[in-house]
């Protein structure tokens, strides 16, 4: 098998893929180094992404945390990867999707993210990240180096597919890459170094726009808010070695909506696939990733049960299956009839609907406690060294009233002008609170709403039990602590919550069942429950980024990604009744900006996202 083939443009095989890595000397360029990411212009059989593991897992000295991104234009091609061995990673099921789809190995300390479908060029250039290392390997990316040196940091290696000759160093020389040299493992390769005339540094986000590099290194931070946003912001910045302090409130973690006994995490649906449903697919897989992570399924956290999804009516039920069928994945979104349904749920249903097998339910509040006192990132530090240990210190009962900004630091301070905290970075991520705390420190933050959610708590030993969370209007979860909840009523809190909340769940049964005898049953027995208020937006998806500067933008015509922002202050906020959801994508897509490291949505969504929507921007 030749190192190179011609057809293929790729690597291939285990010795010629070692070749390369020797070639690159990538444990000199990574030793010592908290994080290393390399970019692989064509995924191939999979090889040399295992080579670069391989060598990253028997280097001492290796880098804390390694990135391999990968460009894929087949959105099957990888499939491999995780589905037999010698390809098989742990921590990602995914989805056959078009976009950035990441797997994790070693503890989340090595993430491979595959770029696949439509165009990976565009999707790289709207990443936004620098790359420590390149392998082209089809001989046209010699006419895209320009454009690949733009992400290149210098005393970058990089390996083309192309023979060392005049013609090439003239066109490696004309985009800053020196000492072309021909590789004699190799045959048809070369091995140059990124050296231009221009500095290049480490990007941050609060920098993003053009000029304006920066790099940290105090890498300290104040969280506000000790909730499912907060502390999944807190663990991801502690897992590539901050030292974070989290502020609340209340004297316990998780206190608001993110202390409800249990809650479901699920794909949303579309029939045009809009933002809402491709950021709740990108939601689950991060989720998923984390809680095993966190062993929170051993751990009885969570579970991964799957869930059922039926419409409100026999059209809405017929709309979801469509919605399944156009997204076009197997065993991922599976059309039921009525009969199927009842069989997975256990009990009779009135519909049919959509299973989704990567659905489930967790325990907020505990994984919450888990995020700070045994999250995987302290431990992946420690285990693999090549960077700090991240800590993480909570501060709660403490209310946080003003942001000042002094010199290069965020000073949090309470009503009475006492500093509590203080840092370079501020992350809120205290729910409806966000909005005056932002204020104060001139950032823009309108449109966010408060939402009120209630829940009730059926007694196990009466109320119908089912072995999946089965959702339509209101939902039903399976049993935790000899409860199983249902819900839920949105709005003002109404005396006839919970009769609401169990028409809903009456609604999705079928009539005359014992299932719906029992809900019935119900009706005239006194319930409990939880109330608690949640952060919304108008248009239902979450807001993650950093602040923009109110008095900077106001009357700006600039872009969204244009728009002043805050130094140093990001906010997490809005994500409704999908915390548990959203919450580990959130630490991810945070922690990728202020590290640097490759975003884990495409640059829609991360538009999307951004908090210049809630700012006035454009």
């Amino acid at each position: 098998m030749p190192i190179f083939d011609p057809a293929a443009h790729e690597v291939r095989g285990a010795a010629a893929a070692a070749a390369a890595v020797d070639a690159l000397r990538l444990p000199e360029h990574w030793r010592g180094r908290g994080r290393f990411t390399l970019l692989l212009t064509h995924f191939g059989d999979g090889r040399l992404f295992e080579a670069v593991r391989d060598a990253w897992r028997a280097d001492a000295g290796r880098c804390g945390r390694l990135h391999v991104v990968a460009l894929e234009p087949s959105a099957t091609a990888a499939r491999g990867v995780r589905t037999a061995p010698p390809h098989a990673l742990s921590g990602s099921p995914g989805v056959e999707l078009d976009g950035p789809h990441r797997l994790e190995t070693d503890g989340g300390a090595i993430v491979l993210t595959l770029l696949r479908g439509g165009d990976p060029k565009r999707a790289l250039q709207a990443m936004r990240t620098s790359f420590d290392g390149l392998v082209a390997a089809d001989p046209a990316d010699v006419e895209r180096m320009p454009v690949l040196a733009r992400r290149l940091l210098p005393d970058a290696p990089v390996l083309i597919a192309t023979p060392a000759d005049a013609r090439l160093s003239a066109a490696l020389a004309r985009s800053g890459f020196v000492r072309p040299m021909a590789v004699p493992t190799m045959p048809g390769w070369t091995l140059a170094v990124h050296a231009p005339a221009w500095s290049r540094t480490r990007r941050w986000l609060e920098t993003d726009a053009p000029g304006q590099p920066a790099s940290r290194t105090d890498r300290r931070a104040v969280v506000v808010g000790a909730g499912l946003a907060g502390t999944a912001v807190a663990a991801a910045l502690a897992d590539r070695g901050w030292r974070v302090v989290i502020v609340d409130q209340a004297p316990t973690v998780a206190a608001g909506a993110s202390g409800n006994l249990v809650g479901a995490f699920h794909p949303h649906l579309s029939l045009d696939d809009c933002a809402l449903s491709r950021l709740s697919r990108a939601g689950v897989a991060a989720l998923l990733r984390e809680l095993q992570r966190l062993d929170a399924f051993g751990a009885g956290l969570a579970a991964r049960c799957g869930a059922l999804q039926l419409g409100s009516d026999d059209d809405a039920s017929r709309a979801l299956q469509r919605a399944a069928a156009q997204l076009g994945v197997p065993g991922y979104a599976a059309a039921v009839d009525a009969r199927q349904a009842s069989a997975l749920a256990g009990i009779e249903l009135a519909r049919g609907g959509v299973h989704l097998a990567q659905a489930g339910w967790v325990r907020p509040a505990a994984l919450c406690a888990r995020r700070l006192s045994a999250h995987a990132g302290v431990a992946a530090a420690s285990a693999h060294g090549g960077g700090d240990v991240g800590s993480i210190e909570p501060m709660l009962g403490v209310p946080a009233a003003r942001l000042v900004r002094c010199d290069d630091t965020w000073r949090l301070l309470d009503d009475a002008g006492r500093l509590l905290a203080q840092a370079p970075v501020v992350v809120v991520a205290c729910a409806g609170r966000a909005g005056p705390l932002l204020a104060s420190a001139g950032a823009g933050a309108s449109g966010l709403l408060d939402v009120t959610g209630q829940l009730t708590h059926l007694p196990a030993n009466t109320a119908p039990r089912v072995g999946c969370v089965v959702t339509a209007a209101g939902y039903l979860l399976p049993v935790v602590e000899d409860i199983v909840v249902a819900g839920a009523e949105y709005g003002e809190s109404r005396p006839d919550a919970h009769a609401r909340n169990l028409a809903r769940v009456a609604a999705m049964l079928r009539p005359g069942s014992s299932a719906e005898r029992a809900v019935n049953a119900l009706r005239a027995s006194p319930l409990g429950g939880r109330a608690a208020s949640r952060c919304a937006t108008p248009d239902r998806l979450p807001v993650i980024g950093a602040a923009v500067d109110a008095r900077a933008a106001s009357g700006s015509t600039a872009p969204r990604w244009a728009m002043p922002r805050m130094p140093g202050l990001h906010v997490v906020t809005g994500l409704g009744s999908r915390g548990i959801l959203w919450s580990a994508l959130a630490g991810e897509v945070l922690a990728a900006r202020l590290e640097d490291e490759p975003d884990p949505l495409d640059g829609r969504l991360m538009a999307s996202i951004d908090p210049a929507r809630l700012a006035g921007a454009g």
